[in-house]
């Protein structure tokens, strides 16, 4: 992707390679006209990632046209957005998706655009009323192919983990996209996750006190009995909060009728905007 600091790098790097250029063909004397486009292309670089924010941060920009069909055809969520609100959350997803680093299990993986988006997009389900939209705790996602073993659950092969000391959220992109396209049949990790980052980034908000039999109110809910939505996601922790409010943004009208004190809470919490 050309970035706004790449676009300013490219004349002064024509501009300093010609005056090379001119030096050693004619006039040696040109070559002091290198130093002040080096110096400059070394602040940019140092300074390239809040030079590209500020200029996003006027200039938004929006998810590629692909990622964009993807939202309105299969991502129930935005379809429930306004108009103005489905342009905000394009371009907060893009914002966010930027401010990932991406790893795969490998050192020379490439994680595919989509998946990227994906990641990001759950994030900003969460956030995006916020001023502050980004979780800064955690800038760094790895996907795996399928489930995976960690250092904390070596023997479970899980979908997706959080790894709240080094800000990593770690998800099986068969799992991620399952609960993406089709979160009423596939328990959908990624915005788990991320709710798991978003309760750690902001303990002091008014969340509900959970018990045991909120599971059971959950089932009601979506039908995903607790032991199976267990055994999907392979870990022998899965947290009730995050799970309620993966519930809230994918069975909104049941949730809102068998949960009513946690909806409350979370329209105040998720779709109310503040800072």
């Amino acid at each position: 992707m050309m970035t706004p600091s790449k676009i300013l790098a490219i004349p002064l790097t024509l501009f300093a390679a010609f005056m090379l250029f001119w030096a050693f063909t004619y006039d040696d004397q040109y070559s002091k006209f290198v130093i002040f486009p080096v110096i400059l292309l070394g602040v940019i670089y140092v300074l390239s990632p809040q030079l590209d924010w500020w200029w996003y941060q006027r200039f938004p920009p929006d998810v590629p046209e692909p990622i964009r069909a993807i939202l309105e055809e299969r991502f129930e969520p935005y379809l429930r957005f306004s108009g103005m609100e489905k342009d905000q959350f394009r371009q907060k997803t893009a914002m966010f998706r930027m401010n990932i680093e991406f790893k795969g299990p490998s050192f020379d993986d490439k994680i595919a655009e989509d998946i990227q988006f994906i990641v990001a997009a759950n994030a900003v389900l969460l956030t995006r009323h916020k001023a502050s939209y980004l979780l800064p705790k955690f800038n760094v996602t790895v996907i795996y192919p399928g489930p995976f073993p960690s250092p904390q659950y070596p023997l479970d092969f899980h979908a997706s983990e959080l790894f709240e000391e080094d800000g990593v959220l770690i998800f099986s992109a068969q799992h991620l996209i399952k609960g993406f396209f089709e979160p009423r049949q596939y328990y959908n990790v990624g915005l788990h996750e991320w709710a798991r980052g978003f309760l750690l980034s902001y303990p002091e908000l008014p969340w509900p006190t959970g018990a045991d039999r909120d599971w059971e109110r959950l089932t009601q809910v979506s039908g995903f009995q607790k032991d199976a939505l267990f055994a999907y996601v392979n870990r022998p922790d899965v947290e009730l909060l995050p799970a309620a409010i993966v519930h809230f943004f994918h069975f909104p009208e049941l949730f809102q009728e068998i949960l009513p004190d946690y909806a409350a809470l979370f329209e105040r919490i998720f779709c109310t905007a503040r800072d």
